[in-house]
């Protein structure tokens, strides 16, 4: 069977689980070659150039996925963080729900389960009937604050369309339907013309409105390293006496 060159797979391997430890392209795993062996010899000398082609990556993502501002893009280790970074960076109320498929994979529902402290609750859909869309759409509300849906669903293939979803949303948008209003779509490629649509899949687009939250969260857990910080300096020079 013929191979991309990016991917040198062993002869007669075909690997398909390509959503969680999958083999790197070519051309990454040269880039992670370069950066360790300047890391090694070099250590930080470098560390303006690493900052500079952080900038360009942020700035391919913002012309790929048309954002205002190469300060819109939050380059993250994966969805798994994206999502948990969403779910502790929004300001919940107690009564508020979060609508998501009863087949999503797990990291697309524990995260939100974890909000039960909060009084967040997690409504899961059936959605292998022959309307899935609609299913999810049914089961939101005025308290509906978020619409989490996988791009593809693992266990079935099945790739419910995000512009549905981006649509139905603005059309609930208009003074006649405001019952949705209130309700942020993640979605993996769903249309930027979406109401306060949020796109992410291993990177994250926010809204300014959840942009403001994401550095609240982002400031809070900053105080908190550095407060952990001080407290290992002080036990260190306490042990050092």
């Amino acid at each position: 069977m013929e191979q991309h060159p990016e991917f040198p797979l062993e002869e007669g391997l075909c690997y398909l689980n390509h959503a969680a430890v999958a083999p790197w392209p070519l051309r990454t795993a040269e880039a992670v070659r370069r950066f360790t062996e300047e890391n090694l010899h070099l250590g930080s000398k470098h560390y303006p150039q690493w900052m500079a082609v952080e900038g360009l990556l942020r700035e391919q993502l913002q012309r790929l996925i048309n954002a205002p501002t190469a300060d819109d893009i939050a380059l993250l280790k994966n969805t798994s963080e994206g999502l948990s970074l969403i779910a502790y960076g929004l300001d919940w109320l107690q009564g508020e729900n979060i609508v998501i498929a009863e087949q999503e994979f797990p990291s697309n529902r524990i995260v939100w389960e974890s909000l039960a402290s909060q009084g967040v609750e997690t409504r899961m859909v059936d959605i292998s009937g022959d309307d899935p869309e609609q299913a999810l759409i049914d089961q939101m509300n005025d308290q509906t604050r978020l619409l989490s849906v996988s791009t593809v669903q693992y266990g079935s293939g099945l790739r419910p369309g995000s512009r549905y979803f981006c649509e139905s949303l603005f059309w609930a948008s208009k003074p006649k339907q405001t019952a949705k209003l209130n309700a942020t779509v993640y979605a993996y490629g769903a249309p930027t013309s979406c109401v306060r649509c949020v796109i992410t899949s291993s990177r994250l687009y926010t809204t300014p409105s959840v942009t403001l939250r994401r550095h609240k969260a982002a400031a809070h857990l900053l105080r908190r390293s550095l407060a952990l910080s001080t407290t290992n300096r002080q036990t260190a020079s306490t042990i050092g006496d």
